[in-house]
């Protein structure tokens, strides 16, 4: 568990199946992370919970409240590269937390715990272009835009590009 008001960062527990599931089948949000929105059963939550905790190359973690404990959120670390030190971020808050500093804290935690305890020394991710709110966050902490892809995500039919950022990590 890591800790920084108003956030910790900590395993899944299985009363957070229910606030997963939920961003999870938010077709909106599914596609700010870029994914193929699909049904999602509880089941299937649980699959893919555990999907990060057998692999040596991801991570998740449940963005929770300090006080509460209360789920808010989850933010993840795919494709990590032992070798060259990077890896690649995904992050979604609930809509009702969204503002409140859950999405910045979390992510500054991941990042020290990264650094820290895997030896990244690059986190990476991709953003619509669209999606202007999630690149205010992450260029206020100071993630770089690296490029453009175009016509990267492919939805109802019509491309659009993704922005490539990154951030170099203390070393």
């Amino acid at each position: 568990m890591i800790t920084s008001k108003p956030v910790t960062l900590r395993e899944y527990r299985a009363n957070d199946t229910s606030l997963l599931q939920q961003l999870r089948n938010d077709i909106s949000t599914q596609l700010d992370l870029q994914s193929h929105p699909k049904p999602n059963t509880e089941s299937s939550i649980i699959n893919w919970v555990n999907s990060f905790a057998s692999s040596l190359d991801s991570l998740l973690f449940v963005v929770a409240d300090s006080e509460t404990d209360r789920a808010v959120g989850f933010i993840q670390l795919k494709n990590i590269n032992h070798l060259s030190h990077h890896a690649c971020l995904g992050l979604a808050v609930s809509r009702a937390y969204r503002g409140c500093g859950y999405g910045s804290t979390a992510l500054k935690l991941c990042e020290n715990y990264a650094h820290s305890i895997l030896g990244i020394n690059m986190i990476y991710l991709y953003v619509l272009k669209s999606n202007t709110k999630a690149m205010r966050l992450y260029e206020k902490m100071d993630y770089d835009k690296v490029g453009t892809i175009k016509s990267y995500y492919k939805i109802d039919g019509c491309f659009f590009d993704s922005v490539l950022m990154q951030k170099l990590l203390a070393t």
